[in-house]
């Protein structure tokens, strides 16, 4: 562990961060960057060198459910939970789970019409898609 150097920064003042993005969330993550930072849906388009395969997006998805299941089981503030946390989850897996719990909140900010936009960009992204690999 060792004295706190410069870059440690308490989990609890993560919450002053603008914006939290996740890479399992990457377009999702985008257009509330874009929301942020007053950008077009084009200013966001990329080509994807790599897709994710069904059943790695299948494990991803199980794995969530079950620490979030964990976690739901028990209120927040409960010795049960924080005997949990403490136990089971490394720092840096308190910091993803933060992270995620962030990001939802994000999402709950912003959701009018961000399924909208969601959907328009992943348009884009095919046609972007489309247009170059032929």
């Amino acid at each position: 562990q060792g004295p706190l150097m410069s870059e440690h920064v308490p989990l609890q003042h993560l919450w002053r961060l603008d914006l939290v993005m996740l890479t399992e969330e990457y377009d999702r993550s985008l257009v509330l960057l874009r929301r942020l930072l007053g950008w077009s849906l084009a200013d966001l388009l990329y080509l994807r060198l790599k897709e994710s395969s069904g059943h790695q997006q299948a494990l991803a998805s199980r794995f969530e459910r079950w620490l979030y299941g964990a976690v739901a089981n028990t209120s927040e503030g409960s010795a049960a939970n924080l005997m949990w946390q403490r136990c089971v989850l490394s720092d840096e897996t308190r910091l993803y789970f933060w992270a995620q719990q962030r990001f939802r909140e994000q999402l709950r900010v912003a959701a009018p019409g961000i399924e909208q936009e969601e959907r328009r960009f992943a348009e884009l992204q095919a046609e972007l898609a489309a247009a170059c690999s032929g």
